[in-house]
């Protein structure tokens, strides 16, 4: 468990110091570890398996063309898929190093919380196809940002050929700010998160989008299946949890400090794309199968964290202290609810022997060595 809450500790410790905060030359030696922690992980998580299999195997069933095509290309040089797969969650753990830098947010402080959080779930747990998802698409919104439509637009056909979940979050990309009044955004804030308490109503809601191409079709299936198993929509889904609460403090705050956060050179867009989350996840937590799609807007939510942060002045290290505190607790609550974190492996320290374990050793390692069982969403 070390592996994982040292870097956490590291940019936390970095961050309250304000010289080696803005010390640039230290970024390099951070990357190197954090992208060798986080990417080179090898027998943790629990998709890798069947994206091994599929690689090896050449299987395209439910694959999307995109991934199928660049995975195949890797395979055809005769690239092994652990080395496949550690190189290219590189190259987008380095997409999200860079976006972190471009929104001008308290850099440290805000890779702290990505590493207590995110970086868990998408670079070791590794849901592999969304990770290539979301790094296009935060290369569209730099673009957007940029002014530089067609080659956001672009960027974000390119993702939804990764994963075809980027056409749910295609209507938000064409608003840009909230020109509500704060108490109309409480307000619908409250009434969203009471309607998702009734299962007739999200049902209701899922209908209206099964005309879609492509994940209508996926809608309908699944509205099928809950029709024979009910129990596929939670209502009550984590709703009281230490994840829940951090993300009703980060509302609250939200609206407190909606001022400062828009005076930010990205505020408008922060601000929206943050609450988008919001809304997202609570729609995940009904629907398992809709939960990652929040994940395009997770940098936005922890962002907005940063910006407080930045504009508090009387209560800076008090508030640093309780995002450290809380998101710790978080952190260790995510380790010790699935099997997919430890024990920890990584791919280094077998290339350094010489002999990566086969496919067979590797499979269900994690899943016969953790005493830990249960799965865990953000």
């Amino acid at each position: 468990m070390i592996v994982y809450i040292t870097p956490f500790i590291f940019c936390f410790l970095i961050s309250l110091d304000h010289k080696w905060a803005l010390n640039r030359q230290l970024r390099p030696i951070l990357f190197v570890l954090l992208a060798t922690i986080f990417c080179g992980g090898l027998m943790t998580g629990n998709d890798w398996p069947t994206y091994e299999y599929n690689y090896d195997h050449d299987v395209s069933e439910r694959m999307e063309i995109g991934y199928y095509y660049y995975a195949k290309l890797w395979q055809q040089l005769g690239i092994p898929f652990v080395f496949f797969r550690f190189i290219n969650k590189v190259i987008i753990f380095y997409i999200y190093w860079r976006f972190i830098d471009f929104l001008r947010v308290p850099f440290y402080f805000t890779l702290m919380i990505f590493c207590g959080t995110f970086a868990l779930y998408c670079f070791i747990n590794d849901p592999f196809r969304s990770l290539f998802s979301f790094g296009f698409f935060l290369l569209a919104v730099m673009a957007m940002l940029k002014k530089n439509n067609m080659i956001s637009f672009f960027l974000l056909f390119i993702a939804s050929l990764f994963h075809i979940s980027t056409l749910l979050i295609l209507p938000c990309f064409f608003i840009k700010r909230i020109q509500w009044k704060s108490i109309y955004i409480i307000a619908f804030y409250i009434i969203f998160n009471i309607s998702f308490s009734s299962n007739t109503l999200i049902l209701e809601v899922m209908k209206l989008f099964s005309w879609l191409p492509f994940v209508g079709d996926k809608i309908v299936i699944y509205l099928g299946m809950v029709e024979q198993n009910p129990n596929l929509v939670d209502v009550n889904g984590e709703v009281f949890t230490l994840g829940a609460m951090i993300r009703h403090v980060c509302f609250i705050l939200m609206i407190i400090y909606r001022k400062k956060i828009l005076e930010h050179q990205y505020g408008e867009i922060l601000f929206l794309y943050a609450f988008i989350y919001l809304l997202l996840f609570r729609i995940g937590l009904s629907f398992n199968v809709l939960g990652r799609i929040s994940y395009f807007y997770f940098i936005f939510y922890i962002s907005i964290f940063s910006i407080i942060k930045e504009n508090l002045s009387n209560y800076r290290k008090s508030y640093s202290l309780s995002c450290f505190i809380l998101f710790l607790l978080f952190m260790y609550n995510t380790l010790t609810t699935s099997y997919t974190y430890l024990p920890y492996t990584n791919i280094w320290e077998y290339i350094l022997k010489g002999d990566i374990p086969s496919y067979g050793y590797r499979e269900n390692y994690n899943y016969e060595k953790s005493p830990y069982r249960n799965e865990h969403q953000l």
